[in-house]
């Protein structure tokens, strides 16, 4: 049985960025992208920063596939994954 995996393996708390095949992931990061989603999720299509968020979001797809997020997890709002960019 492998031991479980502590944040502070991934990246120690002396540190604000890690390499992650050649992807640079900044500290909250992830948590940065699930405060959007929710965001973007209560937000109607015509909202003002609606666009913006959608941009952020784009943004760190890449970094969130790196992790292995798409790879687990599959959206329930098919629109949100559209807007985003990662529908299947």
């Amino acid at each position: 049985m492998s031991e479980p995996v502590l944040p502070e393996h991934l990246l120690p708390d002396d540190q604000s960025f890690a390499d992650l095949n050649g992807i640079t992931v900044r500290k909250g990061t992830a948590g940065a992208f699930f405060a959007n989603l929710r965001a973007l999720n209560a937000m109607s299509i015509n909202s003002p920063g609606r666009e913006a968020l959608v941009q952020q979001l784009k943004q760190a797809v890449p970094t969130m596939q790196e992790l292995g997020l798409f790879d687990m997890f599959i959206f329930r709002s098919p629109e949100l994954a559209e807007a985003i960019g990662v529908a299947p």
